[in-house]
């Protein structure tokens, strides 16, 4: 998908070198709780990248995973964001930011990075209100 303006998704692959997604605005995934059980996902993996010029916005239920790139400010308002495909890096190119809600699930098994534990690598400011 290219050059969306707002885009609202329940289930999103982006996965290999040349595989891209481009939006000029936002991207949403997940809902408004409680009425929303959403299971969304957006899963970047295989060197896959998602561009978003005014950030991806993980709501209630939505998981973002893998070991590809995000460019553009990660919010996660309530979401799941899970570094690596057992285990793996997740890059962004941007901020990250976390509020009370968001879950940030990463896998710890070794002193390797990549292969024993996840990694959220993010290029600009990461910021939580996590408590």
């Amino acid at each position: 998908m290219k050059n969306a303006t707002t885009a609202f998704f329940n289930r999103q692959l982006v996965s290999g070198e040349s595989s891209t997604w481009t939006s000029s605005g936002y991207i949403y995934f997940g809902g408004d709780p409680p009425a929303d059980n959403s299971t969304a996902s957006l899963t970047v993996t295989e060197g896959g990248k998602v561009t978003a010029v005014s950030g991806v916005y993980l709501l209630h239920g939505a998981t973002l995973s893998g070991n590809g790139t995000i460019e553009g400010t990660v919010n996660n308002n309530g979401g799941t964001v899970a570094p690596g495909t057992s285990p793996g890096v997740l890059s962004v190119i941007g901020n990250y930011n976390q509020n009370t809600a968001g879950v940030l699930n990463m896998e710890i098994g070794g002193p390797t990075l990549g292969l024993q534990y996840d990694q959220l690598s993010v290029t600009g400011a990461a910021t939580s209100t996590a408590r």
